[in-house]
């Protein structure tokens, strides 16, 4: 279970990744969501990791593909999803798509500092605030 993974309700364990692929599955996520997983990649990521995250950004198309289709999507622009790569303390950079070529494929990577873990893990949680518990979730005990 995905949500549970990344809101810290699993019991799931993993070691830590230099490199993890998050390929499209933030266009289904919203945007607490989507903040979560990120956050949960960074937490996972080696010192000098790699985390590369795909998308769609907003297009012409986004009509036919949320109406026509039913594919409904939760479109970001390259600077929302750096924002929210951003925010979980990462270095975002947006290598392909959005707005300054129009290509709606958006490629955003997310490099976790080489700083030791614990300062870069204050520094973010610092900007990272919870907006309280996602409907149904409970407190859980890290003891």
């Amino acid at each position: 279970d995905l949500g549970a993974l990344v809101l810290g309700l699993s019991d799931a364990r993993f070691e830590l990744a230099d490199f993890v692929v998050v390929d499209a599955l933030l266009d289904y996520l919203p945007d607490r969501l989507a903040a979560a997983l990120i956050c949960w990649v960074r937490d996972h990521l080696a010192p000098g990791g790699l985390a590369v995250l795909t998308g769609l950004a907003p297009s012409t198309d986004a009509h036919v593909l949320d109406h026509v289709l039913g594919w409904p999507l939760v479109r970001r622009s390259a600077p929302a999803l750096r924002g929210l790569v951003e925010a979980c303390g990462l270095q975002a950079r947006v290598v392909a798509g959005g707005e300054q070529d129009g290509d709606p494929a958006l490629v955003v990577t997310a490099r976790w500092p080489r700083e030791p873990r614990a300062a870069a893990a204050a520094r973010s949680s610092a900007r990272v605030k919870p907006r309280g518990r996602p409907h149904g979730a409970v407190p859980v005990s890290r003891s």
